[in-house]
């Protein structure tokens, strides 16, 4: 179970811990969960911090390219409704 609060996010970095924070020029949507995991594993961060997601109302009217494939794919797969 993924939990009831979740959210696609792009990934915020830093080069170095300490340095401020940035979003890469190249970087897609991740699916956030409550354990602040994307689904992919690639990315941890505080969900609720940072305010970097598609409106909630019209994330699924964007292309498929801007999604993180391995996040899309196991969400898919998690609501039944995507091929394996």
């Amino acid at each position: 179970m993924i939990g009831n609060r979740k959210r696609w996010q792009l990934p915020i970095k830093a080069k170095n811990a300490g340095e401020e924070l940035y979003i890469h020029s190249k970087a897609k949507f991740h699916y956030f969960t409550d354990e602040n995991k994307s689904l992919c594993g690639n990315h941890n961060q505080l969900w609720y911090v940072f305010e970097t997601y598609p409106d909630e109302r019209d994330w699924k009217t964007f292309d498929d390219s801007v999604y993180c494939s391995r996040c899309l794919k196991i969400l898919k797969k998690i609501e039944g409704s995507g091929d394996e």
